[in-house]
């Protein structure tokens, strides 16, 4: 899924794509030979997505080790612009993905097959959950450069615990949904003006939500086409992700960002 995932978005970008597996090095032979002993479905895989999109656009990266060192280690050497991962497992903390999007320098995707249910909030936007904090422009930027680049609409999202209720704006249609506008989507409208004018043609949503962050952002964003959301440290000590991001990458539905902090 991860893989098929990587493949879609580098031929959309046209990109390339290194495809990290921990484990023994090969004793000998080429470094094909040896995933396909390894791991002969992924070996299965690498052949098919080089058949798709070019031998010369994917790179094979084998090594010992912890995985999400493996993988942090690659993407810096590739000076990656994205890191590609599966779920965790069970949602657990200290599994790769949680650690990956936990440590890693670099935007890390974890993927999931998503919700395809057009009548829930936000079903095919790209959703960049803002926080009001230092790592909201980094966010905002990721989203839509993506929405760009896929023909994709966006919804900016603010979680407010003291809101009396849920209020959303259309940049576009300028159509409102509530009757006096709450001060969370005026910066909202700071953190995506200088966006809008780079990409014009994205379509933006501003929403403010009331409630906890966590919970409401997992449910109402489980059509999304894509979640984006920030980590304000690097966390190599404690690699596990708390707050609305870890509950994003352990419970959301549809392909969750973690945007680390500059």
């Amino acid at each position: 899924m991860a893989l098929a995932w990587a493949r879609d978005e580098a031929i959309a970008t046209a990109g390339r794509i290194t495809i990290c597996h921990a484990g023994p090095p090969p004793a000998g032979g080429s470094t094909m030979d040896a995933l396909t002993l390894a791991d002969p479905p992924l070996a299965r895989a690498v052949h098919d997505v080089r058949q798709r999109i070019g031998g010369e656009r994917v790179d094979l990266w084998l090594a010992d080790g912890d995985p999400a060192g493996l993988i942090a280690e690659a993407a810096e050497t590739a000076a990656a612009d994205l890191v590609v991962v599966g779920p965790p497992l069970h949602g657990g903390t200290r599994s790769t993905a949680a650690r990956t999007a936990g440590t890693c320098r670099r935007p890390v995707v974890i993927v999931r097959p998503g919700q395809d249910e057009p009548r829930l909030p936000f079903a095919g936007h790209v959703v960049a959950a803002l926080g009001g904090g230092p790592c909201d422009a980094r966010v905002a930027d990721f989203a839509v450069r993506y929405a760009a680049v896929h023909h994709l609409p966006v919804a900016a999202v603010h979680v407010s615990a003291e809101g009396p209720g849920d209020f959303w704006f259309d940049e576009d249609t300028l159509e409102t949904h509530f009757a006096v506008e709450p001060p969370q989507i005026a910066t909202l409208a700071r953190v995506l003006e200088p966006l809008r004018i780079r990409h014009p043609h994205v379509p933006v949503r501003l929403c403010v939500l009331a409630g906890s962050a966590s919970a409401r952002l997992v449910v109402a964003t489980a059509a999304a086409r894509l979640v984006v959301v920030g980590r304000r440290h690097h966390r190599p000590l404690t690699p596990a992700l708390g707050g609305t991001s870890g509950a994003l990458v352990r419970n959301g539905v549809p392909p969750v960002v973690v945007v680390p902090s500059a």
